[in-house]
C-alpha cells in the first residue's frame, strides 16, 4: 500500500471566532480500491472503499470541467479534539485525485503516490512542494500559499499548473512539455522560460518581476496576461492564434506598442467560449480579439488605429473586474 503524509498544524484560522478546543479537517479523494486514513490523534484508523470513476477517461473529463464538475468525490471529515499539530497518514494503492486544501498543512508528502493524477492543495501553509515523483500528474493547484520552492520536474504529463499567490522566485517548467495552461500570477518571478512548452495555450504571469518574456516558441498560445511586470518589449509575431492580450502596467513605449500592433494576428470571431483571466478572476468575454495596454508609458502616444484595423478591440478592467471597451 502506498502512503502519503499530511502534517496539519493548529492556528486561529482553524477555529470560529468563539474559543474552541477542536477543529475540523476535510479531505476529498477519488480512485479505486481501499484507502486507510490515520488522523494522527490516536483515533481509530478508518478504512474506506473509494468510489471509482468507470474509467480514467471519465475521471479526466470531470477534472477538465473544474472542481465544480465533480459529482462523485469521496469526502472524509474529522474533528480534532485538541489544538495540537497532527500528521495525517493516508494509505491506498490507487488514489487518483486528492484535494487537501484549506487545512493549514505545513507539510505534504505524496512522493509514493505515483498514480496520482490530480492534486489540489490550495490555501495551506506549505513553504515547499515536491511532486517530481508524481509522474502521472495531470493537474496541480497549489494557490494562495507561502511556497518558495516548487518542484514539478518529472511531471511530463502535467497539463495544467496553477500556483498563483505564492512566493516563488523561480519556476522550472522545462520538463512539463504537455503543459496547456500555466497560471503563476502574483509571485516573485524574475525569469520564466517556457521555450519547451510548445503546447501552451494559456499563460497568466501577471504581477511578477519579469523584465523579459519570450513566447516565440509558443505558437498556439491563445490567451496571454503578462500585466504588472517590468517588460520593455513584447514580441508576438509568432503567436498567430492569440485571441486576447493583457500587457498593461509594464514599460512598453509607444514605438514598441506600435510594432506589437503591426504583428497582431488578423482578428476574427472564433467558435467557443472566450474569457479574460485577471488575478484570480475568470471573466466572461462577449467578443474575441481583445487587448489591454493601460498603464504603459506609450499607452497614450501609440497608434491604436493599427490594432483596430486588424480587428482588435481595446479594453480595460473596472474595479469590479468588468470588461470596459475603450472606444
Amino acid at each position: 500500500m502506498k502512503k502519503m503524509l499530511l502534517t496539519v498544524y493548529d492556528s486561529d484560522d482553524m477555529h470560529d471566532e468563539e474559543e474552541h478546543d477542536s477543529y475540523n479537517a476535510e479531505i476529498q479523494m477519488a480512485g479505486t480500491g481501499i484507502v486507510r486514513i490515520d488522523w494522527g490523534d490516536e483515533s481509530a484508523i478508518e478504512t474506506h472503499n473509494l468510489s471509482a470513476f468507470n474509467s480514467e477517461e471519465e475521471l479526466m473529463k470531470a477534472v477538465f470541467k473544474g472542481i465544480n464538475g465533480y459529482t462523485r468525490l469521496d469526502n472524509y471529515f474529522h474533528w480534532f479534539r485538541d489544538k495540537a499539530d497532527h500528521t495525517i497518514t493516508i494509505t491506498g494503492e490507487n488514489i487518483l485525485l486528492l484535494d487537501c486544501g484549506y487545512m493549514n498543512l505545513s507539510n505534504l508528502d505524496v512522493s509514493k503516490n505515483t498514480a496520482l493524477k490530480v492534486l489540489y492543495c490550495n490555501e495551506n501553509e506549505l513553504t515547499s512542494l515536491d511532486v517530481s515523483k508524481n509522474i502521472a500528474l495531470v493537474e496541480l493547484a497549489c494557490n494562495y500559499g507561502k511556497i518558495t520552492k516548487l518542484d514539478v520536474s518529472g511531471c511530463i504529463t502535467l497539463n495544467k499548473l496553477f500556483c498563483y499567490y505564492n512566493k516563488l522566485t523561480e519556476l522550472d517548467v522545462s520538463e512539463n512539455t504537455a503543459l496547456n495552461k500555466l497560471d503563476c500570477y502574483d509571485n516573485k518571478l524574475t525569469n520564466l522560460d517556457i521555450s519547451n512548452n510548445t503546447l501552451l495555450k494559456e499563460l497568466y504571469c501577471e504581477k511578477n518581476q519579469l523584465t523579459s518574456l519570450d513566447i516565440n516558441k509558443n505558437t498556439i498560445l491563445v490567451s496571454l496576461n503578462c500585466s504588472k511586470n517590468q517588460l520593455s518589449s513584447l514580441d508576438i509575431s509568432k503567436n498567430i492564434e492569440l485571441n486576447n492580450i493583457l500587457c498593461s502596467n509594464n514599460l512598453l513605449s509607444g514605438d514598441i506598442l506600435n510594432i506589437l500592433f503591426e504583428t497582431l494576428p488578423i482578428g476574427e470571431e472564433k467558435e467557443g467560449f472566450n474569457y479574460i483571466k485577471s488575478e484570480s478572476w475568470r471573466i466572461p468575454a462577449f467578443k474575441d480579439n481583445l487587448i489591454c495596454i493601460k498603464g504603459n508609458p506609450g499607452t497614450n502616444s501609440c497608434k491604436k488605429f493599427t490594432a483596430k484595423s486588424r480587428g482588435w478591440t481595446f479594453f480595460y478592467l473596472s474595479y469590479n473586474k468588468d470588461i470596459i471597451l475603450d472606444r
